[in-house]
């Protein structure tokens, strides 16, 4: 059961507005005003038990977005690990073929080493 779905305890009316017996020395209310009591009662239940049900269907929604950010969360991490595999598969190609081109005697620039110098560096890909 939801915390919010337990039943709404039995209020009893204020001892001011109890009818009682002119034995116990206390004032009679006349049955009109105990009914119109009664009936302000049963449309405040009514009020309680809708702002209930608005707060359960609330709560669940609060859950539902929690447990969707907590899985955006989890791709972004995959994400950005696969992005690391990524970049050091080609960081690993780029030095693979500087080896290669290094026995040629070449004065032309090196056309990767811009890249080589970002992953030397400590800025990260997003």
């Amino acid at each position: 059961m939801h915390p919010y779905e337990k039943p709404l305890p039995s209020l009893p009316l204020p001892l001011q507005l109890r009818e009682t017996s002119s034995r116990d020395g206390g004032t009679t209310h006349p049955p009109r005003s105990l009914a119109i009591l009664g009936e302000e009662n049963r449309r405040l239940r009514k009020e309680v038990e809708s702002l209930r049900h608005i707060v359960i269907e609330q709560d669940s929604q609060i859950k539902a977005l929690q447990d969707q950010v907590g899985r955006d969360s989890q791709q972004k991490n995959r994400h950005a690990e696969q992005a690391a595999i990524l970049f050091k598969s080609i960081r690993a190609a780029v030095e693979a073929y500087r080896d290669a081109t290094s026995s040629q005697e070449s004065t032309a620039p090196d056309p990767f080493a811009a890249l080589c110098a970002f992953s030397d560096s400590d800025e990260e890909w997003v």
